[in-house]
This record gives C-alpha cells, sequence and structure tokens, in this order.
C-alpha cells in the first residue's frame, strides 16, 4: 500500500472492471495490529472511496504482531483488538465496508506467539457475534494437517499439537 503512484493505477483498473461487472467483489487482504490499519492502508481504502470503487471487505491479517503487542496476551485477544480497531477505521472511511480475520494458526514468525485451538474458538465466538465480520479464515492449510514438521520446514506446520484439520473444524462454525 506504500506506493501511492501504484495505488492510483490498481484502484482506477478495479474501478473500471466493476464498473463493467457489477457484481465484482473488491477485497483487499491488509495487515493490522491493536493500533489498527496502517496509514497508507487506510490512504488505500480512502482513495477507493473517492473513486467510486465499492470494497466489499478488508481482509485483517491477525499475526505476526511482534513482542510489543503479544507479551503476556492470547493471541486472540490481541487478534480480536485488532478487529475493534479496523472495524473502526473502517467506519470513517465507509461503513459498508466488512472486516475478514486471517490468523496464523500454530508458531507464528514473531518469537512467542502461538496460535492455539484455545485462539480460534474465542475469534470465531467473536466472529459470530459481530454482525460486521464477514470471514475468519487462516493462512496456509496445510498447517492444519497435524503432520509433524522435518527439518526446515516451519511454514507448512504448525509446530503445536493437534488433531488433523482441528482449526478448520474451529473455523467453520463460523458461516458469516
Amino acid at each position: 500500500p506504500a506506493n501511492h503512484a501504484a495505488n492510483i493505477r490498481r484502484t482506477r483498473v478495479l474501478t473500471q472492471l466493476q464498473q463493467k461487472h457489477p457484481g465484482l467483489r473488491i477485497s483487499y487482504t491488509l495487515a493490522g495490529d491493536p493500533d489498527g490499519l496502517s496509514a497508507d492502508s487506510q490512504s488505500l481504502l480512502k482513495l477507493a472511496q473517492q473513486n467510486g470503487l465499492k470494497v466489499k471487505s478488508v481482509d485483517v491479517m491477525v499475526m505476526d504482531f511482534g513482542p510489543h503487542w503479544a507479551k503476556g496476551k492470547t493471541e486472540s485477544a490481541v487478534s480480536i483488538a485488532t478487529a475493534e480497531t479496523v472495524h473502526k477505521q473502517l467506519a470513517a472511511i465507509d461503513p459498508t465496508v466488512t472486516v475478514g480475520l486471517c490468523a496464523l494458526i500454530g508458531i507464528a514468525d514473531e518469537k512467542g506467539e502461538v496460535f492455539y485451538q484455545s485462539d480460534a474458538d474465542a475469534l470465531v465466538r467473536y466472529a459470530i457475534s459481530h454482525d460486521w465480520v464477514s470471514s475468519v479464515s487462516y493462512w496456509c492449510i496445510n498447517r492444519d494437517t497435524a503432520r509433524p514438521a522435518r527439518r526446515n520446514e516451519f511454514e507448512t506446520v504448525a509446530g503445536i499439537p493437534q488433531g488433523p484439520w482441528e482449526f478448520a473444524h474451529i473455523f467453520q462454525r463460523f458461516q458469516g
């Protein structure tokens, strides 16, 4: 989102596509933390709104928050705080834009951050109780196979005790 010239071109093209195909749904996947979306991400969404591009949802990557946010808190608590702030930011830009939440199950890239099954349960319960949440998902389905990690295979396994597709069963409770 930091390349303003590219954002302008992208917005123009997406607006033209949406005008030609009125049913086209636009969703942005953006990083967030309890402070919300970055100024660049907010600028991207404002640009879309100003140019008549109808954004359906913002899928917030609720992951890799860093030690400042994660220390002493559950991943679900930090994810929910992020969702609340992003929702308020979006309401100020375009109140019709919904929020999707995309977690990184298991051990994250940031030291000490682990998204457990209990976090999935808490996030899904939260999402069910808020009608502005349009989706709940997780990054990398391979992490949900319960397959043990082989050497240098961090990205494709969760790295925590779990049954096969355990997170999928939790997340499917959300019907958005």
